[in-house]
């Protein structure tokens, strides 16, 4: 691991028992649908 790696906190409300991680990525703006 990089000493110089910056990373980033995004907080989230899950509303159900569960959330793929592709989909999660999607809702918080992480990556595009590609669609």
């Amino acid at each position: 691991m990089k000493k110089n790696a910056a990373s980033a906190v995004t907080e989230f409300n899950l509303e159900g028992e569960f959330v793929e991680l592709n989909q999660l990525l999607k809702l918080v703006g992480l990556c595009d649908s590609g669609g």
